[in-house]
């Protein structure tokens, strides 16, 4: 924890106002560290009963730790009942982004080359959701609308 701590300390240092953490999706000691450092939690979550099951375990270490969550509900079908459903279950531990990331075929497309599902396609629904979505996370996370737009990231 403490090696996480200074390259924070570092990046901080070098000017970097935020920086993301992306981790497995498990319980692990490096998961709960990176909680720990964390000011806010977001954690994407597929509509189905065994993501709902498998993040329990994942809610209760960011619980314990007192921080803030924001859930995404990733690769969403259209017109399905358990998206609604899986937003209300993840609503009692904590927010729900009402961006839902749908289950696109730039997403897929984009892993076959190493780019990210809006560079397939800059002016495609992919796109779009994932700038909305960030527009959404960067208004939780206080960072000036303005500024929000100029970093949005690709992915």
């Amino acid at each position: 924890m403490g090696e996480l701590r200074g390259t924070l300390a570092a990046l901080e240092e070098r000017g970097f106002a935020i920086a993301f953490i992306d981790t497995p999706p498990q319980v692990s000691e490096a998961i709960s560290a990176v909680i720990q450092v964390a000011d806010i939690v977001i954690v994407p979550v597929r509509a189905s009963p065994n993501d709902l099951r498998a993040v329990s375990a994942t809610v209760d270490l960011i619980e314990e730790a007192a921080k803030r969550m924001i859930f995404i509900v990733n690769a969403v079908k259209p017109r399905v009942k358990l998206t609604a459903e899986t937003a209300i279950l993840l609503s009692q531990h904590g927010t729900v982004a009402p961006i839902h990331v749908a289950d696109r075929t730039d997403y897929a497309g984009a892993m076959t080359d190493g780019r990210t599902g809006p560079e397939m396609d800059p002016l495609g629904k992919a796109a779009a959701e994932i700038a909305a979505l960030w527009t959404y996370i960067a208004q939780k996370i206080g960072i000036e609308s303005r500024n929000a737009k100029q970093a949005a990231p690709t992915a």
